[in-house]
């Protein structure tokens, strides 16, 4: 305890993933569970946020923390799963992407770390993987069809590229930003690898 979402994201992940290599039905019924504790539980369609904590029932802990990070990572796993399945995902896509933008940083256009379901800003941090879902989610968007979304997936990658992946390391990547711009994190962790591979893969088989 608490539950939590990323957990539950990331198996949503693994099961697409999974089908899409074997064929296995196993796996994509699997994802439909997930996708229904998404629709029942993960997700506020009145406020429209995807919730972070929860109890063991599966109600949210108040206050309720709003990472937009992973509001636009769900857009990316949606378009996934109805690619496999053909169940529409369109609203909820819409919906976690309008709110995700929210949060944005309105010197550089980057998400910020955390916020509340009002709209606030709740950590002002800036880490690097944020970015690259919010590009992902706008390059599924543009695979969908959605009028102007690949202009915005291409300024989204831009914005990572200025800010985050232009680093002394060949390879590397700033981790995390303050409200002023200012380097964070020294290391280069490689949890937000995975996030700049997939955004750089997504955008060359979809954008190019």
């Amino acid at each position: 305890m608490p539950r939590r979402q990323n957990p539950q994201m990331h198996l949503f992940e693994a099961m697409i993933a999974t089908f899409d290599a074997t064929g296995d039905p196993v796996f994509r019924d699997r994802a439909g569970e997930l996708y229904g504790l998404f629709v029942a539980n993960l997700y506020d369609a009145r406020r429209q946020v995807l919730g972070e904590y929860f109890e063991e029932d599966w109600s949210r802990i108040k206050p309720v923390s709003v990472e937009p990070g992973h509001q636009a990572e769900w857009v990316w796993l949606l378009k996934g799963f109805e690619r496999i399945t053909n169940c529409p995902t369109g609203r909820h896509r819409a919906e976690l992407l309008a709110s995700a933008l929210r949060f944005r940083d309105d010197v550089t256009g980057c998400l910020f770390d955390e916020g509340n379901v009002d709209g606030s800003i709740r950590k002002v941090t800036r880490r690097c993987w944020p970015q690259t879902e919010i590009a992902k989610a706008w390059i599924a968007q543009a695979e969908a069809g959605e009028q102007g979304a690949a202009d915005e997936a291409r300024n989204a990658l831009v914005r990572l590229y200025r800010h985050y992946l232009r680093h002394p390391v060949l390879g590397g990547w700033y981790d995390q930003f303050d409200r002023d711009n200012r380097s964070l994190v020294e290391s280069i962790p490689a949890s937000s690898f995975y996030h700049v591979l997939c955004a750089v893969t997504e955008a060359e088989r979809v954008l190019s």
